[in-house]
């Protein structure tokens, strides 16, 4: 494409061949700006020389050196700023991870500490029953080696009969002379037994703690209980009655019951009476409890034949 060019002492201006023929055939336009006018117009810019522009360029370049000088400085900053973000990220993750391999290591531990608590359980079970059955088997022994002992009590420490004649001052009132001969011992019986026998206390003018207490030890069992069966048939023994003394005392004629059975029939007297059972008595190492004449008699073993009362 042709160009004509326009002195220097106008505006540079730059004219193609068909824009010039354009013109050569319809009315001159109004310039597009007003700016070509002023560049046309104003002497300066007819005045600046490539030194100028040389030294406008030097200016332009040493600012923007400048501003990427800035801008280098900033983005090194930013990469710095990165590099600490990615080390902080990476130290996170690496704490992430002790954090879990920790937790796990406290669920493991949590889960073996409960199958060891269930295993300390399971044991426990287990031997609380082997001690229950170890206490059954000395609480039959130790009935066993009861089983032909009773207990004298409420003798006022005004007689001083020897336990020998006690005792048969004792089968006489009964009426059975004759199982004298099956006696084997007769010892005293210390306060601390008495109390755990939980004999009644005398009601004659002798305090308790003045009276005598005997246990009687028989040739059998079978006569043992055929001998406290004829003291309930008499029911009430007196001091009077078997050593003709002035006193209103009652004597007590019991089984002699070793201390874990002792414990068992106050506990079956207590539930008893909740329950309004009229009778309980201790039989051949157990007890026996009957709520009403003529109703079956229920056999109390351990603790655990309590729940047989209802």
């Amino acid at each position: 494409m042709n160009q004509s060019f326009v002195p220097a002492t106008a505006a540079r201006i730059f004219i193609c061949d068909i824009c010039a023929m354009h013109r050569s055939t319809i009315t001159p336009r109004t310039p597009h700006s007003s700016q070509e006018n002023l560049s046309v117009q104003d002497p300066k810019m007819a005045n600046i020389t490539l030194e100028d522009l040389m030294g406008q360029l030097q200016r332009s370049s040493a600012s923007v050196d400048s501003k990427l000088g800035c801008i280098q400085k900033t983005l090194s900053g930013v990469e710095k700023n990165i590099a600490d973000l990615r080390a902080d990220v990476y130290n996170l993750s690496v704490s992430h991870d002790e954090m879990a391999n920790r937790i796990s290591d406290l669920e493991a531990t949590a889960q073996n500490a409960h199958s060891v608590s269930k295993e300390v359980m399971t044991e426990n079970i287990t031997i609380k029953n082997q001690i229950f059955e170890i206490t059954n088997r000395l609480s039959v022994i130790e009935s066993h080696n009861t089983a032909g002992k009773i207990t004298l009590t409420g003798i006022p420490s005004s007689v001083t009969d020897s336990p020998d004649i006690i005792a048969r001052k004792i089968f006489d009132a009964l009426k059975i002379p004759e199982l004298i001969g099956d006696v084997l011992d007769i010892r005293n019986l210390t306060k601390k037994s008495t109390k755990e026998q939980g004999s009644r206390p005398s009601t004659s003018a002798a305090t308790p703690s003045a009276s005598r207490a005997f246990i009687i030890t028989l040739k059998s069992a079978m006569i043992k209980d055929f001998i406290i069966s004829k003291k309930r048939e008499k029911k009430d023994l007196t001091v009077r009655e078997v050593f003709s003394l002035n006193s209103s005392g009652k004597i007590f004629l019991n089984e002699f019951l070793p201390p874990n059975i002792y414990k068992l029939l106050r506990q079956t007297k207590a539930m008893a009476l909740q329950l309004q059972y009229q009778y309980v008595w201790p039989k051949s190492g157990g007890i026996c409890v009957r709520k009403t004449d003529g109703s079956p008699v229920i056999t109390i073993g351990s603790e655990i034949d309590l729940a047989k009362l209802t």
